[in-house]
């Protein structure tokens, strides 16, 4: 029969690492110049195709044109559904190798993965607890992948000030406007960024209903006389009674093992919605 090879690919960055094994085929296609035939496919994602045996196929070509000149959708043979041309092409791909008699090559999406963004913000005296978020999230994602989900996370480390074109807050400002998830850590201050990031959270939150979560965290951060600083403490206990004027609950945790239990049990709600 006909000789098959099936990759499949795991992991967070599964759509990158297919698509450069795609790039490597096709340059080994190439090579072979017009004694072989290359064809690339891509399964129909709609509701009907994904109970159906065979699904309808789509011409990668040809959805690659419809994305040029903005055409937004394709018509499922099986189905008669408009069917997003985006949507197919973000799929994750599986590249197969038949040896028949003409040497096709089909690329097939698999089921798209949800990604959902998180954004964190806190001041650099929470290091500690936010380096213990960026690690819980990794072992979410191992988690959660067998579920078609992604959480992809962002921090203002992330953000490069020599590779900014405007004023590096503003960036800020707008990954926040984007995300799905807004996270706060608060400690013995509230810095005007961070307040700021809260602000531009809430606001497209009540607007936009995005972030769709808001979930802030109040360190327990024992002081003394000696090492309070009045300024810092007065902006803290103005945040808190801001925040509990607009009716929003904020959280008290004690450590990072107590601020991770509380914020798995939050995503663990989310994603039994």
């Amino acid at each position: 029969g006909n000789q098959e090879i099936l990759i499949r690919v795991r992991g967070t960055h599964a759509k990158e690492l297919l698509t450069l094994i795609v790039e490597d085929f096709d340059l080994m296609h190439d090579g072979y110049g017009k004694q072989l035939k290359v064809k690339k496919w891509i399964t129909c994602n709609c509701s009907t195709c994904a109970e159906s045996d065979p699904p309808n196929f789509y011409d990668f070509v040809d959805l690659r044109t419809r994305q040029e000149k903005n055409k937004p959708t394709v018509e499922c043979k099986n189905s008669y559904d408009d069917v997003n041309v985006n949507g197919l092409l973000d799929g994750i791909f599986t590249t197969v190798i038949k040896g028949d008699e003409d040497r096709e090559v089909e690329v097939v999406a698999e089921k798209k993965i949800e990604t959902i963004t998180l954004f964190l913000a806190s001041s650099n005296e929470l290091k500690k607890d936010r380096d213990a978020i960026e690690i819980f999230i990794r072992r979410e994602n191992d988690r959660l992948q067998s579920q078609g989900i992604y959480l992809k996370l962002n921090i203002w480390e992330d953000f490069l000030d020599a590779m900014s074109k405007t004023k590096l807050q503003d960036e800020y400002n707008e990954a926040v406007a984007k995300s799905d998830i807004f996270i706060s850590l608060f400690g013995t201050k509230v810095g005007k960024f961070t307040e700021e990031e809260f602000d531009v959270a809430y606001k497209n939150f009540k607007k936009n209903e995005k972030p769709k979560y808001i979930y802030t965290y109040f360190k327990d951060v024992p002081t003394s006389t000696a090492n309070v600083n009045l300024e810092d403490l007065v902006s803290l206990r103005n945040f808190q009674n801001k925040v509990s004027e607009l009716g929003h609950f904020y959280t008290s945790y004690t450590d990072s093992n107590h601020l991770l239990l509380q914020l798995k049990k939050q995503l663990d709600r989310i994603f039994e919605a």
